[in-house]
């Protein structure tokens, strides 16, 4: 099976332009054979941005992304 990582600052519950061709790519490419494991904020502690709480800012991530794609095995 074809595997492939998306990275993105944008997830739910945020709607916006960029959360619905995020959904449509994965769509597509599940579509097409792959397997999609998408890194966002909610997989972190996160803090809201000021003055624009509806993002949430991740911290602490460098180990933890390098151990999530490590145990992906075959990337």
């Amino acid at each position: 099976m074809k595997k492939i990582i998306i990275v993105s600052d944008a997830w739910y519950p945020q709607v916006s332009g960029v959360m619905t061709i995020l959904e449509k790519t994965i769509e597509l490419l599940k579509g097409k054979g792959f397997l999609v494991t998408v890194i966002h904020p909610e997989l972190f502690y996160t803090i809201p941005i000021p003055f624009y709480s509806e993002i949430r800012l991740p911290l602490f991530t460098r180990n933890k992304i390098s151990k999530f794609i490590f145990s992906l095995r075959g990337f």
